[in-house]
């Protein structure tokens, strides 16, 4: 029984394909954020009203994503030529918190 379900995300032009390593799911996204939100959707659809014991997983597989660094890189300094952070200090509360950052 199989317990990852595991993706390749690749920079393939102006889009982010990403490719199960070991199951017959595709898809791809504008940037990382979506490729990601659409590897969750379509890994969703493929096992959707099927038999997870069938398609040889266990009763809850886990989706693990990897890709290479310079495709990673290379979308975190797009990111950041857009909205670069900064941190916001309450002086009041003497918190710090940090704004304008993109997450993953």
């Amino acid at each position: 029984m199989k317990n990852v379900i595991h993706f390749e995300i690749k920079k393939d032009g102006k889009w982010f394909s990403a490719c199960s390593t070991n199951h017959p799911i595709f898809t791809q996204g504008k940037d990382l954020t979506e490729a990601i939100s659409r590897v969750l959707e379509a890994t969703a659809l493929y096992v959707d009203g099927e038999d997870l014991e069938k398609l040889g997983f266990t009763r809850s597989p886990s989706v693990t994503i990897s890709m290479p660094f310079d495709s990673m890189q290379e979308n975190f300094r797009v990111k950041n030529k857009r909205q670069t952070p900064k941190i916001k200090t309450d002086t009041h509360t003497k918190t710090q918190e940090l704004v304008g950052a993109t997450s993953y």
